[in-house]
Order: structure tokens, then C-alpha cells, then sequence
């Protein structure tokens, strides 16, 4: 076999600069302004929602879960050395009075003039009965004779629990009392659970303010509306110590009998300046309620609590409404932004758990870290977040669906539909700049083309068309990705922008098939005015650059090197060698054993 010497170009290594993507500005403002609107519309309807009475209750009782969950992971603040302390009817005070006097519940009210006058001799500063005396004593008149009298002898400010009626009066109160004391209603709050206190309805007080009032003391807190409650603690801590120092009934009650006893357990200077609370703790007497911070908790302990706060003006101080509506159109705005601004979902997702989860350790950190607690409400704020993300992720949605779009229908004109819609899925196979990659590059080229457009003149662009037309057809349809169009000629490469790692076979097919289909059209083309048409083709596989070429101005997405410029010259050697399809020794070694090749020269 003879050798043919072809002419040896040498032909420099070209590297593919990566070159900058030229910014959307126009996208990018719609972007901004798309984080803007969105953000501050969530946020609106967020404020709008919560003022709103039908969904206001919907927002207090979210916000109720949170408080309550921030309570329970507040630490104890014992109040056991505070000016406040109880006399409590517990459990081993109804089986003390019971076993030594033979008694049960109720008490004679004898017992209860005795604590006081106890209470009085001891220097409390005033004592105050969680209890409703608005039925006679079960041991008769007599009993609430002498209860009057002893309480009428005494000196230490006295203060009574007593209902209140329907159209806001007292409500019976059987003993009578003719030296003034005070009064104070117990039923404080309108909630099944006690997160807030009302220290006055209209003219008339609560227990605490009226023990307040009674010892002679200024409350540091307004009692002209509601405060939330600042619960130092639950009943009882882990290590089953009250929270408020509270002392047996029945130890009191020995101590005031025989008050030099070594086993009563009480002594004088436990109460002394004291404001004293006297009242049920025994689950028996019904007198339990439901706190943020404890399930189970005794009224006479909410009194207590309450009465510390206005000592001290502990309450829970809650932010204004105006810091919730900038923390929700704060939560909101940074929650659009990242769901519109971040392309991956797993990262629009994460933003959005951060935002929500910084609002709720923000409001938390607030609740629990100093003495005085802030309480910033993040039910309405994580509604505004949750809005924006719902906001952002359609816009998003709808834009990137538009976009992803429009460049399936770019690519569908130069890619496989394939191709195209894996790239559609992943754009970011589209990189800017060049990587080297093995691919199969393939030339095609019309035999006689410029005899042939002398002699159509004007005719020659429709038959050219068809002609193109069809033999793309050919090459998409084995995922060619075509590169572009010169004259008659097709330049089309496999293995990018997707990977093929039959790339050498899918070329050899693409020739094949556009050599079977340009006999299939001979009638049509020679009716259009190109008679006896033949197709010469290149294919060369090596190692090549593909990228994005070109200038701010123009991007080309192409193929360049050594390996792309050989099938450049293998296609017009055709001509010389007499033949139509020429691939090189790469291809033939990548392609397989499915094609019959011929060696033709080296």
C-alpha cells in the first residue's frame, strides 16, 4: 500500500481563558426588587393576620406554646430568703389536725385567728387568707363569733380572699368584721392556665394588691392593667424544695399553742417582716392550677408569686408590638433573599430553617438569660418568614421554570432533546471556560457545493435548508451537540456538555446515518436542484478543550485544539483518498467492534 505524505501543519495548543459571565443586570434588579416586595408584603399580611380577631387567637396560642416551653427551660430563682413566704395546709397538716384533735376538713376558724395572731406575734408585716370564707363555719355561729372577735383584737394587717359577682360586687363574706380589713378577688386571670395577672377590676383589687395595700406598700408595678407573670420557679425544683418558703399550718398552728416547744418546727424569725399567705397546697382541697412552667402548681403560690412581683415589680416585660413588626419584616426579607437569591434547593431550604430557628433562639435568649424577662412573641414573625419563603420559592419557582424554558428551547436547536433536557435540569454543566475532556469531533462537508450554488442561484437557500435540516436530524438524534454551521458544512462534537462515554460510537453511527439518509432524499434533493449529493465527513476523538469561547460580546460554545483541527483536515481528504467517510485511529480504537473499517493510509 502506497504511503501518501501529507503536508505536517503544526498547529499551537490553544488554552481556553475562562472569561467572565457578563452580569443580567436587569435580572438581577428584578431579583432585588422581587426580595423587597416580597418581604414586605409577607411581612404586612403577617402584622394584618395578627391583629385580625378571627386569626389573633390562632397567633396567642402558638405564641402560648412558646412561652411555655421557654419557662420550663428557665433556671430557679428560689424565693425561699424573700419578703414573701406561705403558711400552707399541705398534706401532713390535714393528717396532723386530724390525728390530734380528731378533726377534718374544713377547720374549725379558730385556727386560722390563732395563725394570725401567731403571724402577729412573730412580726410578720402582714398576712393575707387564699381561702373564701362565704359560707358559716360547718361548727356554727359561735365558730364566727369568735373568729371575728380574735381577728378584731389583732393589729397585724389583715387581708381576705372573696369572690367576686357577676356584675363585679363582693360576694358573701360570713364573718363579721368590725375593724376594717381588706379584700381581694381571686380569680385573676381569664386563661385556663395562669401566664398573666389582674391586679384590679374596676374599683375592687386581687389578693395580692390588696396585702399590698393592707401592709401599707406602693406596688412597683401599675395596677390599672393585666402584667404577665414572672414565675421564679415551679412548685417544687428537681431536688423537691418549694420554690416560696412555706411552712406547715399545723407547725404554725403547734407553735402558736406552745410556742417554746423544741418540735414544732416553726420559729418567730421566719416571719418576721414577712408578708405571710396563708393557704391551700394539698391536692385534696382543689386548689390546683396549670402555670406556664408546672402543670400542677397551688393557687395559694400563684398569689404568692403575684404578690412578689408587684414587691419588686418582677413582672414579665413584654416587647412593644412595633419590635415584633420589624423582627418580622427582618425574618421576612432575609428569608426571601435566600430563597430567591440561592439556586439549590437544599440551600433555600436551610436559610429558611436558620431564619425561623434565629427568631426562636433570638426570642428565647430574651426570655432566659437575665433576672428581668423580655418576651418577644415569634408566632407572627416565623408567619412573615414562613410567607416570604412560600413567596420566594414560587417566584423562584415561576422564573427559573420560565428560564429553564426558554434555554430547553435554545438547546433543542443545536442539542438532542436529551442533552438538552439534562441540561435544562443542570445548567451548571454549562460552565464558563474550557476544560480538557476525550471527546469525538466530527467535520461534514457538501461535495461541489460552490459549483452548485452558481447554478441555483436564489434556489439554493431552500435546498440548503432541507439538506442542513435533515442531516441534523441525523446527528441530534445520536446527541451530537451541534457546534455550528459553515456554508454546507456541520461541525458537531460529542462527550460535552454531558458526559457520553461512547462518544467515538455515537459519531461513527451519526455518519452512517447521515450517509443512509442522504441516499433515502436523493428524489427530494435532485426536485430542489441537488442532484447526485455527496457528503464528506472527518471524525477524529482525543483529548480536546470545550468551553465558552469568545468575548463579553459574543460567547461560542465550541471545541478547540489539535485533536479538532485533525478531523478539520481528515474531512477534505476525502477528496484525495476518493472516499466519504475518514476517521482517525482514535476513533476507530474508541469506537468498537460494531463498524467494519478499512485502513486507508497513515
Amino acid at each position: 500500500m502506497a504511503k501518501i505524505a501529507l503536508p505536517r501543519i503544526s498547529i499551537p495548543k490553544l488554552v481556553v481563558p475562562r472569561l467572565p459571565v457578563p452580569k443580567l443586570q436587569l435580572q438581577s434588579a428584578q431579583r432585588r426588587l422581587a426580595v423587597v416586595v416580597i418581604g414586605l408584603t409577607a411581612a404586612i399580611v403577617a402584622i394584618l393576620t395578627d391583629q385580625a380577631p378571627i386569626t389573633r387567637e390562632a397567633f396567642l396560642r402558638a405564641d402560648h406554646v412558646f412561652y411555655d416551653w421557654f419557662y420550663t427551660h428557665r433556671p430557679i430563682v428560689s424565693q425561699r430568703d424573700s419578703d414573701v413566704t406561705i403558711v400552707a395546709v399541705d398534706r401532713r397538716s390535714l393528717d396532723d389536725v386530724e390525728r390530734a384533735l380528731q378533726v377534718g376538713w374544713p377547720w374549725g376558724r379558730s385556727a386560722w385567728s390563732r395563725i394570725a395572731t401567731y403571724l402577729q406575734h412573730a412580726g410578720a408585716r402582714a398576712v393575707a387568707f387564699d381561702m373564701t370564707f362565704s359560707r358559716s363555719s360547718a361548727r356554727g355561729p359561735e365558730d364566727d363569733e369568735l373568729f371575728s372577735e380574735e381577728l378584731d383584737s389583732l393589729t397585724i394587717p389583715v387581708a381576705f380572699a372573696r369572690e367576686l359577682t357577676e356584675d363585679g360586687e363582693w360576694g358573701p363574706f360570713k364573718p363579721t368584721l368590725r375593724r376594717p380589713h381588706e379584700f381581694g378577688y381571686v380569680d385573676v386571670t381569664s386563661e385556663k392556665v395562669y401566664r398573666d395577672y389582674i391586679p384590679r377590676r374596676g374599683d375592687k383589687l386581687s389578693l395580692a394588691a390588696a396585702t399590698l395595700r393592707a401592709a401599707g406598700i406602693e406596688p412597683r408595678l401599675p395596677l390599672d392593667r393585666p402584667f404577665l407573670l414572672h414565675f421564679y420557679g415551679p412548685h417544687r425544683d428537681p431536688d423537691n424544695q418549694p420554690t416560696f418558703a412555706a411552712w406547715s399550718a399545723s407547725h404554725v398552728l403547734a407553735a402558736a399553742d406552745d410556742p417554746d416547744s423544741p418540735n414544732v418546727g416553726v420559729r418567730p424569725e421566719y416571719f418576721r417582716g414577712k408578708l405571710v399567705i396563708v393557704g391551700a397546697v394539698a391536692a385534696t382541697l382543689q386548689d390546683i392550677k396549670s402555670v406556664p412552667n408546672s402543670p400542677r402548681m397551688p393557687g395559694v403560690e400563684i398569689q404568692a408569686t403575684a404578690l412578689a412581683n408587684l414587691l419588686y415589680g418582677d413582672a414579665v416585660r413584654a416587647m412593644p408590638p412595633g419590635t415584633a413588626s420589624v423582627v418580622a419584616l427582618a425574618g421576612a426579607l432575609v428569608a426571601a433573599a435566600g430563597t430567591i437569591g440561592l439556586r439549590s434547593a437544599t440551600l433555600k431550604f436551610i436559610t429558611i430553617v436558620l431564619v425561623c430557628a434565629g427568631l426562636i433562639a433570638g426570642s428565647f435568649l430574651l426570655f432566659r438569660l437575665a433576672h428581668t424577662i423580655f418576651w418577644l412573641p415569634p408566632a407572627m414573625p416565623l408567619f412573615a418568614v414562613a410567607l416570604a419563603a412560600v413567596g420566594g420559592i414560587t417566584w423562584s419557582y415561576f422564573l427559573e421554570d420560565r428560564q429553564a424554558r426558554m434555554l430547553l428551547k435554545a438547546l433543542e436547536t443545536c442539542l438532542s432533546p436529551s442533552v438538552a433536557a439534562e441540561l435544562a435540569r443542570n445548567p451548571r454543566k454549562l460552565a464558563v471556560g474550557g476544560q480538557q475532556l476525550d471527546m469525538t469531533v466530527m467535520f461534514t462537508d457538501l461535495a461541489g457545493f460552490t459549483s452548485l450554488t452558481e447554478e441555483l442561484k436564489e434556489r439554493i437557500e431552500p435546498a440548503l435548508n432541507f439538506y442542513l435540516g435533515e442531516m441534523t436530524e441525523q446527528i441530534l438524534r445520536l446527541n451530537g451537540t451541534l457546534d455550528k454551521y459553515i456554508g454546507d458544512a456541520i461541525m458537531t462534537f460529542w462527550n460535552a456538555p454531558v458526559d457520553q462515554p461512547e462518544h467515538a460510537r455515537h459519531a461513527c453511527e451519526a455518519a452512517l446515518a447521515i450517509q443512509r439518509r442522504e441516499r433515502e432524499l436523493r428524489q427530494p434533493l435532485a426536485e430542489l436542484g441537488m442532484r447526485d449529493t455527496v457528503t464528506r465527513i472527518g471524525i477524529n476523538s482525543g483529548p480536546m478543550f470545550v468551553g465558552f469561547t469568545g468575548s463579553h460580546r459574543k460567547l461560542n460554545y465550541t471545541v478547540i485544539g489539535d485533536a479538532v483541527n485533525l478531523a478539520a483536515r481528515l474531512e477534505p481528504a476525502n477528496k484525495l483518498y476518493g472516499t466519504q467517510i475518514l476517521v482517525s485511529e482514535n476513533t476507530r480504537q474508541r469506537a468498537g467492534s460494531a463498524f467494519l473499517f478499512r485502513p486507508i493510509d497513515v
